[in-house]
């Protein structure tokens, strides 16, 4: 995604070779930030920012934004919490792979309950393929989610 306008930055703070990269100037003399978020216009013309582009996930030569995932599933009543990834598959290139909080009090769905109850919310290829129910998300920063940790994970538990 590019973005420009008075509200964007000169560049990154002595690292010339970061802002020339990350900093561009299109055939019309307008200059550009190209950042490493994917997005789309909604119907009024709002930007709306579905995740990094690094975070997309790869299923059978579909993509998937994970964001789109963690809203659907968050929409749930026994989901309180939620962070998908790409997890590696021979046949598919990536699994989509949701790791779940459930709701205080609520009992935990199968991967077929969340499954079926995300049918028509998303398409086919962005439904997960791999569940697991954590305590917590693993966190890095203030309140983002490891996604890193969440990938660990799902390695580790094949």
């Amino acid at each position: 995604m590019r973005l420009g306008g008075v509200a964007r930055g000169q560049g990154y703070l002595d690292e010339p070779a970061l802002s020339a990269a990350s900093f561009v100037v299109d055939n019309t003399a307008v200059r550009w930030f190209r950042t490493d978020d994917a997005g789309h216009l909604d119907d009024r013309g709002a930007l709306i920012v579905d995740g990094r582009i690094d975070d997309l996930i790869n299923t059978g030569g579909l993509k998937v934004a994970p964001r789109q995932v963690e809203e659907a599933l968050t929409q749930l009543d026994t989901v309180a919490e939620a962070v998908v990834v790409g997890s590696p598959d021979p046949e598919w290139g990536q699994l989509v792979s949701a790791a779940i909080v459930v709701t205080q009090g609520g009992s935990p769905p199968t991967l077929d309950e969340v499954r079926d109850r995300l049918r028509g919310m998303l398409p086919d290829h962005a439904l997960p393929r791999r569940l697991a129910i954590l305590t917590a998300l693993p966190l890095r920063g203030p309140g983002k989610p490891d996604r890193a940790a969440v990938r660990r994970h799902f390695d580790d538990h094949q």
